[in-house]
């Protein structure tokens, strides 16, 4: 696969604007550019091509609460295009055993080869590990130096990654 993907990404966009985002995917209604609202866009950052949009959270004064359901619909879609891509959520999830961390619904184990999406578009590798004590995950990437140096990253839920040759 290249350095540089074309992998969806998504963004709150808040602040200035350029231009007028299409209709919401959730309640295909239009979106108001003085709102916040969820772009989902491939291409480098530079040159974003938006994919669909999404209002932000809404307040329903009818519930009293907030309403995300435009936000979740785009969230869907986002997800449904990243697995067209070979790519996931990482996130910690639970089974029978208990908490496991997953790359979209496949589970992860220490050790194992791993890839996370960097803000450009490319893809870095790493050997994905974890604590159980605060269950907290890392990637373990290789960098220059005397010997064989790595880096910890810190991994967060809704990181965008990949399992290697799968």
């Amino acid at each position: 696969m290249p350095a540089h993907s074309s992998v969806p990404q998504a963004t709150l966009v808040t602040g200035a604007r350029s231009g007028q985002p299409p209709d919401c995917i959730g309640c295909r209604e239009p979106i108001e550019v003085k709102d916040d609202y969820w772009t989902c866009w491939s291409g480098l950052a530079i040159e974003r091509h938006v994919l669909a949009a999404a209002h932000g959270s809404r307040r329903d004064p009818s519930k009293d609460d907030d309403d995300d359901s435009c936000a979740l619909a785009l969230r869907q879609y986002w997800q449904s295009l990243l697995e067209a891509h070979g790519a996931a959520l990482f996130r910690l999830d639970h089974d029978a055993g208990g908490p496991r961390f997953c790359a979209g619904s496949i589970p992860l184990h220490a050790g194992s080869p791993l890839e996370i999406l960097d803000a450009k578009g490319g893809w870095l590798a790493g050997r994905f590990e974890y604590l159980t004590s605060r269950w907290t995950a890392h990637l373990w990437v290789p960098i220059g130096g005397w010997g064989e140096p790595q880096a910890a990253l810190v991994l967060v839920d809704d990181t965008v990654v990949r399992i290697p040759d799968r």
